[in-house]
């Protein structure tokens, strides 16, 4: 597994968010784009064809899951990518 050398900041901002602290967030604003473009940068839209049968379970799964299926099967595309 990867180790990830955090910052002083980020080590603070993970331990606050191991406690369930609330954090605002300084220049919301600013943070919100350079989230956006961040998204625009590093996703891309895709169209895939499936079986009826396996988008329904996956929307099951995703609803047992408690989120979004399109976010299930990112998850499962990711994790299948990284592993090999």
């Amino acid at each position: 597994m990867k180790k990830n050398n955090l910052t002083s900041e980020e080590k603070k901002i993970n331990k606050d968010i191991s406690k369930w602290k609330y954090v605002p967030v300084k220049n919301f604003e600013k943070e919100k784009k350079v989230l956006q473009q961040y998204v625009k940068e590093y996703r891309s839209l895709i169209s895939l064809r499936v079986p009826q049968k396996n988008l329904d379970k996956l929307k099951i799964l995703a609803k047992k899951e408690g989120i979004p299926y399109q976010t299930l099967i990112n998850s499962i595309l990711h994790k299948y990518v990284v592993s090999n």
